[in-house]
């Protein structure tokens, strides 16, 4: 019995694996000429002390994609990597490529269901 419910617990050594949703974030960045986009998510760390620690993950995708900030996608494909961190050379900061995902839901749908939930815990007549 307990060998059964041992398999039904499944691993999940890293933080994001292939199947997971998650939600990207984006930070357009304007330097003179020249525009930057950003891309990161949020993950969500255990504490000793039983509090949740949110912590930034850097994500990048093909060139030449244009992902809508609060988006939420499936990552279907992806490897890791790194670049150095000018700042302190023994700590490289590390990022996840993706190189396939699903978008599960565009950020203005969400926010139009978000507006669409609160108009109905507005009305006087809700309960």
């Amino acid at each position: 019995m307990e060998e059964e419910e041992k398999k039904e617990v499944s691993r999940h050594p890293y933080k994001i694996m292939f199947g997971d949703e998650i939600i990207v974030h984006r930070n357009d960045i304007i330097s003179g000429e020249n525009q930057y986009t950003f891309y990161h998510t949020i993950i969500k760390k255990k504490m000793k002390n039983g509090k949740d620690l949110m912590l930034k993950k850097e994500i990048s995708f093909k060139t030449g994609e244009d992902i809508e900030d609060g988006t939420r996608i499936k990552v279907l494909d992806f490897f890791e990597d790194g670049r150095l961190n000018k700042n302190d050379k023994y700590n490289p900061i590390w990022r996840i490529v993706i190189t396939d995902y699903e978008v599960v839901q565009e950020a203005s749908a969400y926010r139009t269901e978000q507006d669409e939930i609160e108009s109905y815990q507005a009305d006087d007549n809700f309960y």
